[in-house]
């Protein structure tokens, strides 16, 4: 069969993959509330790799289109530019499907069934305060920290952790942002700095694990010398040059939002 006849695998268009995320994230959530009514403190992790098993499939049948453009469609560059937009989809449904249900229920609610998502590191990316330029130091560290952990998962896992980052990253910010909105004395234009800021990270992070994975499953199947591999490492160079541009962004969108104080 010449290149040009071979097909390239379907995948569910953009809307369906923001619903899938959407039904995960509830779904998760309701299935670890189910199986952990009495140990509320498990819930926010259950939910979390709940929701990224059910997103593995999906998952692989998108990277699986990727490989098909990029040897035989749109080219390394626009099969990247496509997935990445893919799995922002699914990641706003997740986003949304957590920020639906911490927006329903009381505020000290939310803290104890995801309190696993608020702890740590990104209650201090939110919550910082003193200079500008140290919220942007803060921010900007947090930022490369998940970064280089979102590669690390899709070198080691592939899809697996690529899907497990998205279930991650989506329930964080689903439920940080309902939080935030929630603080006395925050203004709209913080609001919209910090959606911007969210919006950069996630797809950084999408671009970190892209990365990882690329390079794991091309030194699997190549050799490191060969003209696939190089193909396969530029790709992953432009892709490392984005992740670093969008992990700037969110940290100016952040420090330009200024330290929220309040809890």
């Amino acid at each position: 069969m010449k290149d040009s006849e071979i097909p390239l695998r379907e995948v569910p268009e953009r809307t369906f993959l923001f619903l899938l995320g959407l039904v995960n994230a509830v779904g998760g959530i309701t299935l670890a509330w189910v199986l952990s009514r009495r140990t509320h403190d498990a819930i926010g992790p259950f939910s979390v790799a709940l929701c990224a098993l059910g997103l593995v499939a999906v998952t692989k049948a998108l990277f699986e289109r990727h490989r098909d453009q990029s040897w035989h469609g749109k080219g390394a560059e626009g099969a990247s530019t496509e997935l990445g937009l893919d799995l922002l989809s699914v990641q706003l449904g997740i986003f949304v499907g957590f920020q639906l249900l911490a927006a329903i229920l009381p505020r000290p609610l939310v803290e104890e069934l995801f309190g696993f998502q608020m702890r740590g590191i990104f209650a201090h990316r939110f919550l910082a305060s003193g200079p500008t330029a140290s919220i942007f130091a803060s921010v900007l560290l947090s930022g490369f920290s998940v970064a280089c952990v979102t590669l690390l998962l899709g070198a080691v896992y592939k899809e697996g952790g690529i899907a497990l980052a998205l279930a991650w990253n989506g329930s964080l910010l689903g439920v940080a942002m309902v939080q935030i909105v929630r603080l006395p004395g925050i203004r709209p234009v913080q609001v919209l700095c910090l959606l911007a800021s969210l919006l950069a990270a996630a797809l950084a992070y999408h671009a970190a694990g892209m990365v990882g994975l690329f390079l794991s499953r091309g030194a699997q199947k190549y050799r490191v010398r060969s003209v696939e591999f190089h193909g396969i490492a530029r790709t992953a160079l432009l892709l490392y040059g984005t992740l670093v541009a969008l992990v700037l962004a969110s940290a100016a969108f952040t420090a330009l939002a200024g330290p929220v104080l309040a809890r």
